[in-house]
């Protein structure tokens, strides 16, 4: 996959992530921005939908200082979304995802696949 392709599909998540969530974070008030719950570096979770999380660009500034409502991010967020969340998305890491396809990226992230590694 190409450099140019990765960042199609890294603007097309962002897109569709805060649609599906009517731009409105999940700690509280409006979405600016989708942050990767876990690092992107991981192909098999870079556009995986529920790594995604809606947050304020206050926020996510927040989250990049260490602490976001006095409590630590990664803490906060499970208790938000729950511990079978991070189960699922620690899974998904572990896929290998070497031989990814820009069309099985999209097809995924526009809902005509389950999953695209």
């Amino acid at each position: 996959m190409t450099k140019l392709e990765m960042s199609k599909l890294d603007k097309l998540y962002q897109e569709i992530l805060l649609s599906k969530y009517d731009n409105k974070s999940i700690i509280d008030g409006d979405a600016d921005l989708i942050h990767h719950f876990l690092q992107g570096k991981y192909l098999s979770i870079r556009w995986y939908k529920p790594v995604g999380v809606p947050l304020s660009a206050e926020q996510h500034n927040n989250i990049h200082a260490g602490t976001i409502k006095g409590k630590g991010y990664e803490e906060y967020i499970v208790q938000i979304k729950g511990k079978e969340w991070l189960k699922d998305i620690n899974r998904q890491k572990n896929k290998i995802a070497k031989y990814l396809k820009y069309d099985d990226v999209v097809s995924y992230l526009l809902g005509t696949k389950n999953n695209y590694c």
